[in-house]
């Protein structure tokens, strides 16, 4: 966002608003026009690229007559009161510059909001909030601790209870229910990662046997035939 408003000195006394209006309207439409009693106005564009039109009208002089703008090249002479040379020039307008602090600002929050976006697209999403012990939740994690697809987030509802200090003597036997049932399915993986190691091996034996007895018989069929072929 740029300047869209232009200081305009050198105005006859005389000069009004509408004066004003009538010799800077032709650069572009006008959003407003402040006066002062100086002999000087801010004119303030509704678009940026009007200023520069502004700015060219700057060393042309002005002739009131009939309370009616004219603006010429000429170097004639004027009265005081009737009479001016235009010197139209960028201004620092307070609208300028809370428009300029505005749009920053907006494009400031656009950026954060991009941002947030994109780290919200690589962040792992958040595991599902562990619910405050009580006895009725007790028993749904010792079921969840008995299931292969529910044991993960059940020792987790676990672990988090017992970080809490959530355990007292007076819920001792829940918590030790579910270690139990954690220890009993912990048992249950152990024994089953014993099978198939077991498995495992003896797959293993069992090809390396089959593929001994094929070497065997590879290595005897090459030396039976060796001589046949030499012949």
């Amino acid at each position: 966002m740029g300047c869209r408003t232009v200081f305009v000195g050198g105005l006859p006394e005389n000069t009004t608003e509408e004066i004003l209006k009538e010799i800077f309207e032709r650069c572009g439409e006008i959003a407003t026009i402040r006066m002062s009693k100086k002999n000087f106005a801010h004119v303030r564009f509704e678009r940026e690229c009007y200023v520069d039109n502004a700015i060219n009208l700057s060393g042309y002089r002005v002739r009131l007559n009939n309370q009616k703008g004219d603006t010429s090249g000429g170097n004639g002479s004027a009265g005081a009161a009737g009479s001016g040379r235009l010197h139209v020039d960028f201004a620092q307008a307070r609208d300028d510059q809370y428009e300029f602090e505005c749009h920053q600002r907006r494009l400031e929050r656009e950026m954060r909001h991009r941002q947030r976006i994109e780290e919200e697209k690589w962040r792992p999403p958040s595991p599902p909030p562990v619910p405050h012990y009580a006895e009725h939740e007790s028993h749904v994690v010792v079921e969840q601790l008995k299931s292969e697809e529910r044991f993960g987030r059940a020792v987790q509802i676990l672990a988090t209870w017992l970080e809490r200090g959530d355990c007292s003597k007076r819920n001792s036997n829940g918590f030790f229910s579910m270690i139990q049932s954690a220890h009993a399915h912990l048992r249950r993986l152990s024994s089953e990662k014993s099978q198939l190691e077991d498995e495992a091996k003896r797959t293993h034996d069992s090809l390396r046997q089959k593929f001994l007895h094929l070497t065997t018989q590879r290595e005897f069929l090459s030396t039976f035939f060796s001589p046949l072929g030499s012949t």
